[in-house]
């Protein structure tokens, strides 16, 4: 009996997991529901609930179930409020996260592809939405709010100010300030340079490996898109140059030539 209740709460537990650390290095720790710390390392599970804080030489791989990475920067703090994800976009889905301070890398995963609303980056300033895919979410230290459009196109929403829309190739940013709407920028945020582990996100979308090369709806020569799977793709580099790099297949990325 002792068993089955053990058996019992360890899949209840792995249910309720939201996301695995990649990769960790420096100082990074999760806070859960309880308020008890813990560090974060290699393999390690991510709840709902959970509040990561990354130290000033600390950061972060998170690769979440519906196949979405968050790549935290140093001196980041990331929560994850609610999460919910059953391997189906049947509407039941929802991932809203919560940005104190920090930056962070993303591209999203199947969690806001098909029904927009239930995806969210909730920051002090303002809430990020999603009709993309990938790009770099910063709070900067007076509190503005810096966008980076990677691929598709975010969404920049200020209580009772006007939407801006931050399409790929742009940045957008919000002031703290009430009153004042967001407004496009050149200003891009600065970052720590990338870690030799890294997996490289920018510009390449992640699908689970279950997904086909030619179910990507959508743009390219002849109305579809032109697809290659890569395993690393450094983040100088246009995105139609890292479609052209040669590399072992990882079969969760899909990398679009967005050039096409």
């Amino acid at each position: 009996m002792l068993a089955l209740i053990s058996a019992a709460f360890a899949g209840n537990a792995y249910a309720q997991s939201a996301a695995r650390v990649d990769f960790a290095s420096g100082s990074v720790i999760a806070i859960g529901q309880d308020g008890r710390s813990r560090a974060l390392d290699k393999g390690a599970e991510v709840a709902t609930g959970d509040r990561i804080e990354t130290a000033s030489a600390g950061r972060a791989q998170l690769r979440f179930t519906d196949g979405a990475f968050v790549s935290l920067q140093p001196n980041t703090t990331f929560e994850v409020r609610e999460y919910h994800f059953t391997g189906r976009t049947d509407g039941s889905e929802r991932g809203v996260f919560g940005l104190l301070r920090g930056a962070f890398r993303t591209v999203t995963g199947l969690i806001g592809r098909v029904n927009r609303n239930t995806y969210q980056v909730q920051t002090p300033t303002a809430t990020v939405g999603i009709r993309g895919t990938g790009g770099v979410i910063a709070l900067l230290e007076d509190g503005t709010l810096r966008v980076t459009g990677t691929s598709g196109t975010w969404s920049i929403n200020k209580p009772n100010q006007k939407q801006l829309d931050v399409p790929a190739g742009t940045i957008g940013e919000a002031s703290p300030t009430p009153g004042e709407d967001p407004v496009e920028t050149t200003e891009e945020p600065i970052l720590a340079p990338p870690q030799p582990e890294e997996r490289q996100i920018a510009g390449v979308e992640k699908f689970p490996p279950a997904w086909g090369r030619n179910e990507l709806p959508g743009g390219g020569a002849g109305g579809r898109k032109r697809e290659i799977s890569l395993p690393h793709a450094p983040e100088h580099e246009p995105d139609a140059g890292l479609c052209k790099r040669p590399g072992l297949p990882d079969p969760g990325i899909r990398c679009r030539l967005l050039a096409a």
